[in-house]
């Protein structure tokens, strides 16, 4: 998304905006699941630089993911009911949902709609590779971002007007270093190097400057640090990409991810290495 397409879209309302992407990209042929929650590949777009948003993520969270799918209406997986966007548009959706929905509304339901996708994912991964020279070895990967390549101050645009709106401070756990998170920093792979650290360092140091509650808040530490500072677990790629959707749905809490682990049947635990380590953390809760 260019600049230009940004100031003329960013007045409209979340359903507005959906509408707006069918008319660009045109609408899904496809179901993103089939009735037995398999995963239509046909649905996907990525070759294109696109992923798939589901507009009922504005009640339901991780729709994407086939366990929380299974627990929502079949509905919400009909090719009506998505959108393809990069992930600029990506973030903007989330951040609309955010904007729109309901705090008690959320409260209710258990889940920060929209939410989780901002501060977890879109906002980690976008530092990543706009401000710390992250390139990915995920050929899918390198496509979304090949896509937005150029858009950077689009990106930088669209944080800003995310600060300045102040949509993020009701919610009660509210942290200002939600809008300088690493999603490397938390998961680092291969090709999150110590480069890569370096100027994720700088990045954060820059942004201080800049940012004064972001200051501030490092300087008194009354917060622990949610997107960053989580111990590092050896997982092969499957329990990563598990992992990853658990810290979505408990919001990036260490702590609760850790109380969600207890109760399921540890499948996502099978092959880390330091299974024995974890087993001791456990113990405290």
């Amino acid at each position: 998304m260019k600049i230009n397409e940004f100031k003329k879209i960013k007045k409209l309302s979340y359903k507005e905006y959906c509408q707006y992407l069918k008319k660009k990209y045109g609408e899904s042929k496809y179901n993103y699941f089939t009735q037995n929650f398999s995963p239509v590949r046909k649905c996907k777009r990525t070759t294109e630089g696109l992923v798939v948003h589901h507009i009922y993520e504005n009640e339901a969270i991780l729709l994407g993911n086939k366990e929380y799918a299974k627990k929502n209406p079949y509905e919400y997986q009909l090719a009506k009911n998505l959108v393809y966007c990069d992930l600029l548009e990506h973030l903007w959706l989330h951040i609309l949902i955010c904007k729109e929905s309901s705090l008690k509304k959320d409260i209710e339901r258990k889940q920060w709609t929209g939410r989780g996708g901002i501060t977890n994912f879109l906002i980690p991964e976008l530092n990543d590779y706009f401000f710390c020279e992250w390139k990915t070895m995920e050929e899918w990967r390198k496509k979304l971002h090949e896509k937005i390549s150029l858009d950077k101050e689009t990106y930088i645009a669209i944080v800003d007007e995310l600060k300045i709106s102040k949509i993020l401070n009701k919610y009660p756990d509210y942290c200002p270093e939600w809008y300088y998170g690493s999603l490397n920093s938390r998961f680092p792979g291969k090709s999150w190097s110590d480069q890569n650290k370096k100027a994720y360092l700088k990045f954060i140091n820059e942004s201080r400057k800049k940012d004064k509650e972001f200051d501030q808040w490092v300087k008194n530490k009354k917060s622990k640090p949610i997107l960053t500072n989580i111990p590092s677990i050896k997982l092969n790629e499957n329990d990563e990409l598990n992992l990853m959707y658990i810290f979505t749905a408990v919001e990036c809490n260490f702590e609760g991810c850790l109380k969600y682990i207890k109760r399921l049947k540890r499948k996502s635990l099978e092959d880390v290495e330091t299974k024995k380590q974890t087993k001791e953390e456990l113990k405290i809760y």
